[in-house]
């Protein structure tokens, strides 16, 4: 009986001891969980900032925004703050809410990793810095066209191609986002690489090569950047074939990229959209150029599968030159009457929005120029704006026709904090980048609707040419940064994760500690 109360007796102290330790393990447990799940939310806050591979899905964006309207600007070369600003207010009066801007490359970086411009002693993104600043305060998107290399990243002409090395662009464009993180995310990646003077002078063109180019600036932009909407080059509107000058029509040209696997490297498709003198719904056919001509654009997108990527015009419009100008130049674009050029402009947004429903965003080219194109060429006649900012019937057409749509007009348009000064208006910014001229062309007289489909024509555009102006040299070595970029949300996110590393580590540490009291 004893031994028998004693066995109980041991067997009850077992299970009380048993229980004791149970729940003290149960209680350091709990205290573990909080210190795992401060690690795991660390190593995610961590993680999630790092940009690394390809995103499988392409970036959320409205390929088909609620207000088509944009238009193409000049305000790299503006000299006087107060004209930017007027043109941005004159953007948003008109309730357009996008603009294309160039960024040149060559303006910006000097020497790889180098953006200071030594002959001003400043950074080379301050006047940039400016525009962008702007476009926030009048509400205006910008779309970042990325051309005009600097010397030191071009190859030798004999290798066909333009660059000496991809990852210089790619590198560019990153840091170009890396700067204004949060405010610029659509960027064109060059300009008319089917004309020879955009590719590589004196060399005939070569679709593959832009290809290439994609697919190489495409995912190291993506991976950096997944965000960042990629527009493809906009092709010129023109007939020729290599034989001629080097230059392809777009068409062609278009084909042979989808030969060589463009397909995927690019979010958005350019193209050109200018009417020449026929009317907006004239209809498409190969040995034409008009409006609709990207209607075959867009069937060489299906047929190779790629019919739901969007298509937006990087310059559209027509040439109103007066009758006055000589024969040759007026006919350069062909021409209509101031009426018929505010109408037709008003007309062809309206065909594409009711008719494309891959069509985007659609440039007017152009909006004002900074006077740097005098009014005997017949370029000087697609502003919607002259350089006195007067206004033409076709910015008023399109003033009164995008009030339809939601736009920075019904936010509130600002008013400009700089006043104008008595400075000339047709100052000019001295810049290496040429203000966009005629195209080059030996023989400037443009299609008419009966033309064959070999003529020796000239490109329906009036993009700039590519050339080789000479890019200013840095005269010293200032100590400036390599990378002017800002430090963005993700420093924020890193400290947090830190913080939250060092109070799981401090748990466990407390874990163990009193899981081995408890042992003893």
């Amino acid at each position: 009986m004893a031994s028998h109360i004693s066995h109980i007796s041991y067997t009850s102290r077992t299970l009380c001891t048993s229980q004791a330790l149970y729940v003290r393990r149960r209680s350091n447990i709990r205290l573990l969980l909080p210190s795992l799940a401060l690690l795991l939310a660390s190593t995610g806050l961590m993680v999630v900032p790092v940009r690394g591979a390809v995103p499988a899905q392409p970036p959320t964006f409205q390929a088909r925004p609620a207000n088509p309207y944009g238009t193409n600007v000049f305000l790299h070369k503006e000299v006087e703050e107060w004209k930017i600003e007027k043109t941005l207010q004159m953007v948003a009066q008109a309730n357009i809410p996008w603009i294309k801007q160039e960024f040149p490359w060559q303006e910006i970086e000097f020497r790889k990793n180098y953006f200071h411009d030594d002959k001003w002693n400043k950074s080379s993104w301050e006047k940039f810095d400016r525009i962008v600043d702007l476009a926030e305060k009048y509400n205006l998107q910008i779309v970042a066209r990325v051309s005009h290399p600097p010397d030191w990243a071009k190859a030798d002409p004999s290798s066909g191609r333009p660059l000496k090395d991809y990852k210089d662009l790619a590198d560019f464009i990153n840091v170009l986002l890396d700067h204004y993180e949060g405010r610029i995310r659509y960027v064109q990646v060059w300009n008319e690489p089917n004309l020879a003077a955009e590719w590589v002078p004196g060399r005939p063109v070569d679709p593959a090569g832009y290809a290439q180019l994609l697919k190489e600036v495409y995912p190291a932009v993506k991976a950096r950047h997944p965000d960042a909407v990629i527009l493809s080059a906009p092709m010129a509107m023109t007939l020729e074939g290599p034989q001629a000058r080097g230059n392809m029509n777009e068409l062609d040209y278009w084909t042979g990229l989808y030969e060589a696997g463009v397909k995927g490297n690019f979010d958005v498709a350019s193209a050109n959209g200018y009417g020449l003198d026929q009317p907006p719904e004239a209809p498409p056919d190969r040995r034409v150029l008009n409006f609709r001509r990207v209607e075959l654009l867009h069937d060489i997108m299906v047929r190779n599968g790629d019919g739901d990527r969007p298509i937006w015009f990087n310059e559209y419009g027509w040439n109103a030159s007066p009758e006055s100008l000589p024969e040759e130049e007026k006919n350069y674009w062909r021409h209509v009457t101031p009426r018929q050029q505010a109408e037709w402009t008003v007309q062809g947004i309206e065909y594409a929005r009711a008719h494309w429903p891959w069509a985007g965003v659609i440039f007017i080219w152009y909006f004002r120029q900074v006077g740097d194109i005098p009014p005997d060429r017949a370029e000087y006649y697609f502003a919607m704006v002259n350089p006195d900012f007067s206004t033409n019937p076709v910015y008023e057409a399109v003033k009164q026709a995008a009030a339809q749509y939601p736009g920075p007009a019904s936010k509130g348009v600002p008013t400009p904090a700089i006043q104008p000064t008595n400075t000339p208006v047709t100052t000019v910014q001295p810049s290496p980048t040429p203000t966009p001229p005629a195209p080059g062309s030996a023989t400037p007289t443009p299609p008419s609707s009966t033309t064959t489909a070999t003529p020796t024509t000239v490109t329906a555009t009036p993009t700039a040419q590519q050339g080789t102006p000479q890019t200013p040299q840095p005269t010293s070595t200032p100590s400036v940064p390599a990378v002017e970029g800002r430090a963005g949300p993700n420093l924020a996110l890193y400290i947090l994760g830190g913080a939250l590393v060092v109070a799981g580590l401090a748990g466990l540490g407390y874990y163990f500690m009193r899981s081995r009291a408890a042992g003893t």
